[in-house]
């Protein structure tokens, strides 16, 4: 992976390329499952039929990748893929490669990488004409990703929809950091949040905490609108634990799984943390900023009261000081 990333800004580049089209189909999942690439979705899937129509031509296949467990390792998530392609998997693997179909053929390629393809964030009208007639994907994925395409606040199923591109680290400070060390976490289920909204696409990776004089215990999560809702919860960190011998000023990065949640442009979340200190008090933000201004990305993040912020957090003062972000560089 970190090699593919050395040639991300090459991507254009690279999927016109002859050696693209000599590819193997687990080469090119793990080309494919780059965020850095720097091409658009509609590129990128031209680029992937031109390497199906060279591998089924050129009959690029062998008994030993016919053997190998082809897509997604899941296998429960996918059973119906797996039942609806059994017939054309078995009519493969019982066929020798000379003899192989080429439609056949790639057609079959195409639903291997298919996942790794982010169709969601395609055209409507380009997916239409350039994949639906493929037949690379059931009709449950087709709805999906149409249902996506009309109202994205709904989830695209198991495809991704994180835009692609060269990644720029962003860091948001909510306000000044105090001089007072008195801000008591109790854990149980007092919770600090606040909400925040940004112009632009970005991707939330990490929040701030603090430290105290003691051990910490401290959890994250993402919700999209409000944190009065389980079901509004699109991401969380691991719940983490650590020990100082005095408390810092200094904000601690809290991970998010998965390497973070896509923050769509003009729609509210919730970060909320559940922290827990044994031992001591821990400095906070105060005073906090409504609006957080990065000139130098044009990244103007709002923030707002959360619905349940029982451990007292607002826009004026408290927990969570710093959200790390990455953004798509221009």
């Amino acid at each position: 992976q970190n090699s593919i990333k050395l040639f991300a800004n090459s991507a254009d580049k690279i999927i016109k390329s002859k050696g693209f089209l000599h590819l193997n189909p687990n080469a090119m999942k793990l080309f494919l499952q780059c965020d850095d690439l720097n091409v658009t979705e509609e590129q990128l899937w031209d680029a992937v039929v031109k390497w199906a129509d060279y591998q089924s031509v050129n009959n690029n296949i062998s008994h030993e990748h016919d053997e190998e467990n082809h897509g997604i390792d899941d296998e429960d998530e996918h059973d119906e893929y797996k039942q609806e392609m059994e017939m054309d998997m078995n009519l493969i693997r019982n066929q020798q490669p000379s003899k192989l179909d080429s439609t056949h053929y790639k057609t079959y390629l195409l639903q291997e990488i298919r996942h790794f393809i982010r169709f969601g964030l395609m055209n409507g009208s380009y997916f239409v004409k350039k994949v639906k007639s493929l037949n690379c994907l059931t009709d449950s994925e087709m709805v999906t990703i149409f249902t996506y395409m009309a109202c994205n606040d709904e989830e695209c199923g198991s495809f991704n929809t994180t835009k692609r591109g060269l990644r720029k680290k962003v860091v948001l400070q909510r306000g000044n950091i105090g001089n007072s060390c008195d801000w008591a976490y109790a854990g149980g289920t007092d919770v600090d949040a606040i909400c925040i909204m940004s112009n632009k696409d970005i991707q939330l990776t990490g929040v701030g905490v603090f430290d105290c004089n003691g051990s910490v215990t401290v959890k994250c999560k993402i919700y999209k609108g409000d944190n009065d809702c389980k079901d509004n919860i699109i991401g969380e960190s691991e719940e983490e634990s650590f020990e100082r011998e005095k408390a810092s000023k200094e904000p601690i990065e809290l991970k998010l799984q998965n390497g973070g949640v896509d923050i769509m442009a003009n729609v509210k979340y919730t970060v909320e943390i559940l922290q827990h200190n044994e031992g001591g008090a821990s400095f906070y933000v105060k005073p906090g900023k409504q609006i957080i201004n990065d000139d130098e990305n044009g990244v103007k993040l709002t923030l707002s009261e959360a619905i349940v912020s029982t451990n007292s957090t607002r826009t004026s003062k408290g927990a969570i000081p710093m959200f790390y972000c990455e953004m798509i560089a221009l």
